[in-house]
């Protein structure tokens, strides 16, 4: 653990041996923790004890870069040609009431310290003058680091912010360390806490898991401990449902969507049943783009399963057209149907089929003295499949398609 000065960037680390002030300044939480066991983080964070917006614009001024600065938060970003740093006011928090958002006011270094959530998030690295390199830990951080334990601070630690339990088990995962014995006693008791969370609160957390790597170690740690179903009636987690995220993994570049969270939420979510999954979405505030995904994902594999092994190009094409732009959708179905010719025909769909047109237009049918009718759309209709089921003859020669035309228009009089 000695080794950290060696994730220091070599420029922060010219201005850090430079730096001589009266300002208390600090490196705090998750890239302290992470540089002590040998992880790279560059998410750079300082805590000043004093004004931070101040003291952002005098490191601008010292060394050049720009500031943006927030008041109302007592925040600023100094932007230099190496790279950023977050300057934030050392603070102290309350919570008025169990779940609520904290009440957030400047103080020193020790209530900063005092609010974090896990003894291995609330150790500090001071960097100015004579103090760099000292370590603050008021918690007995480094000891759980050592031991590989998660552990929280005070007793209501879960009754003061229940999205802890979902950070506790996402750095128990991520660490490869335990949750404390008594913290996961708490945690146990109090998980009850999670239905005084917002849906969109609960959410991001969501997100947060789905996209770590360990995110399903993650989910099977979350299922065994109750805490899914606090969020849900219902919600669960099983391990065969883990190969359609492996699936995912692994999916072939010309989708265009890799590792993004909604994919995984619904490749999670469409494997339970309708109700539960309406529910659960209902209950994470889910935007109507991922709703409609999900009802979409339903749809398809049961179009899908209306169609004959036999089913031309065109047939399969009219049954997708309708969910042409849901790229989640199809790859989400392309990845949980158990039929391989039903997911080739949805990447052939994707990549192919749904951008075929017909060789004609209807402002070529009007020019071949056709007078606009619903006719129009049943004959384009017809030289699409045409396109579809027998090739790009039918694209090339527009006389076989002006012939094809006449003989239909002269069978349907």
């Amino acid at each position: 653990m000695d080794d950290w000065r060696k994730q220091i960037p070599t420029w922060l680390w010219t201005w850090v041996s430079e730096l001589s002030t009266d300002t208390p300044v600090y490196l705090v939480g998750g890239i302290v923790r992470d540089w002590m066991i040998g992880r790279s983080n560059s998410d750079l964070d300082l805590v000043i004890e004093g004004d931070a917006i101040a003291f952002a614009h005098a490191m601008q001024a010292a060394y050049g870069g720009s500031v943006l600065a927030h008041d109302h938060f007592g925040t600023a970003k100094w932007t230099t040609r190496n790279g950023e740093i977050d300057f934030v006011t050392a603070r102290s928090e309350s919570y008025a009431a169990p779940a609520a958002l904290p009440t957030v006011v400047a103080g020193s270094m020790a209530g900063d310290l005092r609010r974090r959530d896990f003894s291995i998030n609330a150790l500090a690295l001071r960097l100015d003058g004579d103090h760099l390199g000292e370590v603050v830990d008021l918690f007995n951080g480094m000891a759980d680091l050592d031991a590989g334990r998660v552990r929280v601070l005070h007793e209501d630690s879960f009754v003061d912010d229940p999205t802890r339990i979902f950070r506790a088990v996402r750095y128990e995962q991520r660490l490869g360390f335990a949750i404390e014995s008594q913290t996961l006693g708490w945690l146990l008791r109090d998980k009850g806490g999670i239905a005084l969370l917002s849906g969109d609160r609960v959410r991001h957390e969501i997100e947060y898991v789905l996209n770590e790597p360990s995110r399903v170690a993650i989910l099977e740690r979350l299922d065994v401990l109750g805490v899914l179903s606090e969020i849900a009636t219902g919600l669960r987690w099983e391990k065969t449902w883990a190969e359609a995220f492996a699936a995912y993994d692994t999916v072939d570049e010309s989708w265009g969507l890799r590792n993004e969270w909604e994919i995984y939420l619904l490749l999670w979510v469409m494997q339970l049943d309708i109700a539960i999954r309406r529910a659960v979405l209902e209950r994470l505030n889910a935007g109507r783009k991922l709703r409609d995904s999900a009802e979409n994902t339903h749809a398809i594999l049961q179009a899908l399963q209306t169609l004959p092994a036999t089913a031309p190009n065109s047939q399969i094409t009219f049954a997708l057209d309708p969910f042409r732009n849901d790229i989640p959708a199809l790859l989400v179905a392309s990845l949980l149907t158990s039929n391989p010719t039903h997911a080739a025909w949805l990447q052939q769909f994707y990549t192919t089929w749904r951008d075929v047109r017909a060789p004609l237009t209807g402002n070529d049918l009007r020019r071949m003295g056709l007078q606009p009718s619903p006719q129009f759309r049943t004959i384009l209709a017809r030289l699409r499949a045409k396109v579809l089921d027998e090739g790009e003859v039918w694209a090339a020669d527009l006389a076989k398609s002006a012939e094809f035309v006449h003989t239909f228009v002269n069978s349907s009089s």
